[in-house]
C-alpha cells in the first residue's frame, strides 16, 4: 500500500500552490485592513471637522447676542461712574452705587464666561457630567439672544439623578443646536403673551432607567411630515439662507449615536414642536 510516488509530488505541489495562495489572500486582507483603517481614520478626521465648523456657526451667532447682552451692564456700570465722580454723595450712597456697579460687572463677565466656556477646543473625554448644570449653562447663552427677546425659557429640571458619562462639551453643543432652533422658532411666529404657566421654550428633564431624558419644546409654527422626516439629514434646513448651516441637527444626532443615546422629534404644523433627547447614565458608544 505505498502511495506513488508521482502522487505524493503532485500532492507536495498543490500544498505548495494552496500556501502560496493563502499568502497572496492574507497579503490581500491586510492590504484591505490598511485601506479600512485609513479611510477611517479620514472618516473620524471629517467628522471632527464637520463638529467644529458647526461649534464655530454657533459661537458666531451667540457672540453677537452676547455683545447685545454685555452693553446693558456696561452702559448701567458707566452711569454709576458718572455719578461718582459728580460727588456729592454720602458715604451710604457711594457704597450702594458701587454694589451695584461690581453687580453689573459680574454680570457681564458671567456671560463673557458661559460664551469662552462653549468656545474652547471640543473635547474628546467622557466623565461624570451634571446634566441639569449643562442645561441650566445652556439657557444662560441663549436667553441673551435677540430671537428671546420678550420670551420665556422655562426649565423643569425634574430628573433624581442627573449624572451621566458624557463627553460635556458634545452634549453642550447638543442642548445649544436645539435650543437655539427652538429661539429661532418661536422668533418667527406672532408674539402672544404664554398664558399662566406657559413657556414659549419648555425644557423638562425625567428619569427612566438607566437613562435620563430631556425634553425641549417650543411654541412655533411646528413642522409638516416631510419635514419631520428630513431635520437629521445632513444640509435640510427650513430657515432662510445665512441663518443656519444645515448640519445642526445632524451633528447632534451624530454626537448621540457616540454616546449610546438618541435624538428624536415629534411635532404637528402650528402646534410647536419637541425635540427628546435620551442619554444613558453610562455611555455604550464608542469611546465610553
Amino acid at each position: 500500500g505505498d502511495i506513488p510516488r508521482d502522487e505524493i509530488g503532485h500532492l507536495y505541489r498543490s500544498l505548495n500552490l494552496m500556501r502560496r495562495r493563502i499568502d497572496e489572500q492574507h497579503r490581500e486582507l491586510e492590504s484591505h485592513i490598511a485601506r479600512l483603517e485609513r479611510t477611517n481614520m479620514e472618516l473620524k478626521e471629517t467628522q471632527e471637522r464637520v463638529l467644529r465648523s458647526e461649534k464655530l456657526a454657533s459661537v458666531g451667532r451667540l457672540a453677537a447676542g452676547v455683545a447685545h447682552e454685555i452693553g446693558n451692564p456696561l452702559g448701567i456700570v458707566r452711569g454709576y461712574i458718572d455719578l461718582l465722580k459728580k460727588g456729592g454723595l454720602t458715604d451710604e450712597e457711594e457704597k450702594d452705587a458701587l454694589t451695584r456697579a461690581e453687580s453689573e460687572v459680574s454680570r457681564a463677565a458671567q456671560i463673557i464666561r458661559h460664551l469662552l466656556d462653549f468656545s474652547r477646543p471640543l473635547s474628546t473625554g467622557r466623565k461624570e457630567t451634571d446634566l441639569h448644570e449643562l442645561i441650566r449653562e445652556t439657557a444662560a447663552l441663549i436667553e441673551p439672544q435677540p430671537a428671546m427677546k420678550d420670551r420665556r425659557l422655562g426649565l423643569h429640571l425634574n430628573a433624581g439623578d442627573p449624572e451621566v458619562k458624557a463627553d460635556s462639551d458634545l452634549l453642550r453643543q447638543v442642548f445649544l443646536n436645539i435650543m437655539m432652533n427652538a429661539a429661532d422658532a418661536v422668533a418667527d411666529t406672532p408674539h402672544e403673551a404664554p398664558r399662566e404657566g406657559e413657556e414659549d421654550i419648555r425644557v423638562e428633564t425625567e428619569d427612566d432607567a438607566d437613562r435620563v431624558i430631556v425634553r425641549i419644546t417650543d411654541r412655533g409654527p411646528g413642522l409638516g411630515p416631510e419635514e419631520l422626516d428630513r431635520i437629521f439629514d445632513p444640509f435640510y434646513t427650513t430657515k432662510p439662507p445665512g441663518k443656519g448651516t444645515g448640519l445642526g441637527l445632524s451633528v447632534c444626532h451624530t454626537i448621540m449615536e457616540a454616546h449610546g443615546g438618541s435624538i428624536r422629534a415629534e411635532s404637528r404644523e402650528n402646534q410647536g414642536t419637541t425635540v427628546v433627547v435620551e442619554i444613558p447614565r453610562h455611555a455604550k458608544g464608542a469611546g465610553a
